[in-house]
């Protein structure tokens, strides 16, 4: 049964074009010095759109192996011979990474979405929109789903019918991936702050801000680097890393 929580659907992601077919070129033996094409068959070997990489950490269960693209799809493919088994199409790139729980995959996607998909046949169960992309991958443990957002916020979903059960807003995006170790979640966001939150109220249990000294200073030099570079003279920026 397929559940959406937001009818407003972000549609600025222009599609891209697949490529129609491919010709990988290897050179023989040295000894016969020629050079064979080997035509890929489309119907068995996984492939995605030209210039899409792939950031996503797969996971691996049943024989399967699963992985998102930055062509906007979650992959997907037998771990014994690479073919493709499925793949599910959204509405942006997908560099989240997928996590695996109760036959289902969690992950998101640049189109601000928090998907869960069917771990068989990658059919759509429910999906969740935030109101940034979603870079974090998500983490599952006793059928909550915590994923953070570039909304600022980090998530608490229900991994059955994706209902919400709290959220907290941190200064800036959350591109960190969320550990959960007993009663606790883990996590950092780009606002400099590392936060440690009770799971089941939210409530914050401490955060360790990291100093912005060391980014002051960074900072500082890069423009002076760029300065130099601009003037040709970019060996003496060096000194100052």
């Amino acid at each position: 049964m397929e559940k959406y929580f937001d009818t407003d659907r972000n549609s600025s992601y222009k599609s891209s074009e697949e490529k129609k077919y491919t010709n990988i070129k290897e050179n023989s033996d040295e000894q016969a010095k020629e050079e064979k094409i080997i035509n890929i068959d489309y119907d068995k070997d996984v492939r995605v759109s030209e210039g899409a990489g792939i950031f996503s950490t797969p996971i691996i269960g049943n024989d399967k192996l699963y992985f998102g693209s930055c062509d906007k799809n979650l992959y997907c493919i037998s771990k014994s011979d690479g073919s493709l088994l499925w793949k599910f199409t959204t509405g942006g790139p997908v560099s989240s990474s997928p996590f695996l729980y109760d036959s289902k995959i969690f992950f998101g996607s640049d189109d601000t979405f928090i998907y869960c998909v069917s771990a068989e046949d990658g059919s759509l169960i429910w999906k969740v929109k935030t109101g940034g992309r979603v870079i974090s991958s998500p983490a599952v443990v006793n059928a909550v789903v915590y994923c953070g957002s570039n909304d600022r916020k980090l998530y608490a979903i229900n991994a059955d019918d994706g209902s919400n059960i709290w959220t907290f807003e941190t200064g800036n995006v959350i591109i960190s991936s969320p550990a959960v170790v007993g009663d606790y979640v883990y996590f950092g966001s780009y606002d400099t702050n590392f936060y440690c939150l009770e799971k089941h109220e939210k409530t914050l249990k401490w955060k360790f801000r990291k100093s912005t000294l060391s980014l002051y200073r960074r900072h500082k030099s890069w423009s002076i680097l760029v300065m130099f570079y601009r003037l040709g003279r970019t060996r003496r920026s060096r000194a100052l890393f």
